[in-house]
């Protein structure tokens, strides 16, 4: 009986103590290597968010695109690398952008009213203050002579004849203010200048209420009682008799 042990065909035989080597990782081709979809997903968001947004934070919204940008090229270069560091990085500069633009893009819109139209009172007083300039004009271009009536400031292309109309008077015919002009120039330096009244709207325009020229060329709206109480002054006594004659008691 032989007890020679030989070695089996095929090869010497490694040592019992001898190392293992480990398995050699699988190769993975560049084409085979799973898509990442954070750069994509980026920027879908900062594109919704610029939809939604419509240009309200315009400037916010081009720094954060371009932010936006470079992270995704930043994640698309680090994604050819191993490791992927980018990743943390880019969650939290979305959990941050959402944080700041999310609540801009849901807030309610405001929405840009047109302001509302004149009143008539305020129309009135405006005419009144075209027509108290057109009598300064007419005066400068007739040696300070005052216009015997309101048709003269039309008639000397200092004002429109429609501007002699209130919008709450729809009765045709006539000026719809009141004017007569003064016995004589009113002192410039005296205290009544203030309070001399040249020109107002008749009592049917505005119940209540007046609107008033005065002959340093300022109008007020006054109630009717304080314009009875500026009637019965000494200045405004021929103003007032001459317009009681025309409006009746």
């Amino acid at each position: 009986m032989n007890d020679s042990t030989e070695p089996p065909s095929g090869g010497p035989t490694a040592p019992a103590d001898a190392p293992v080597a480990p398995p050699e990782p699988p190769v993975t081709l560049a084409y085979a290597r799973p898509r990442s979809w954070v750069g994509p997903a980026i920027a879908f968001v900062f594109m919704a968010l610029g939809a939604a947004l419509g240009g309200r934070l315009a400037i916010e919204s081009m720094v954060f695109g371009l932010c936006a940008l470079a992270l995704v090229l930043a994640l698309v270069w680090d994604n050819r690398r191993p490791g992927r560091r980018a990743r943390p990085l880019a969650c939290a500069f979305v959990a941050w952008t959402l944080g700041f633009l999310l609540p801009q893009a849901l807030a309610p819109r405001p929405r840009w009213r047109r302001s509302p139209p004149p009143g008539p009172r305020v129309i009135c007083l405006t005419r009144l203050k075209g027509i108290g300039n057109a009598i300064e004009m007419y005066r400068m271009d007739n040696a300070d002579a005052w216009p015997n009536d309101l048709h003269a400031l039309v008639a000397a292309a200092h004002l429109d004849a429609r501007t002699l109309e209130c919008p709450r008077d729809r009765t045709p015919g006539g000026p719809d203010y009141f004017y007569t002009p003064p016995a004589g120039a009113p002192n410039e330096t005296s205290p009544s200048f203030e309070t001399t009244i040249l020109a107002c709207d008749y009592r049917r325009n505005h119940r209540g209420s007046r609107s008033v020229l005065f002959a340093d060329n300022h109008v007020e709206r006054v109630d009717e009682s304080d314009f009875q109480s500026l009637l019965a002054l000494p200045e405004n006594a021929d103003f007032a008799a001459a317009l009681r004659a025309a409006e009746g008691p």
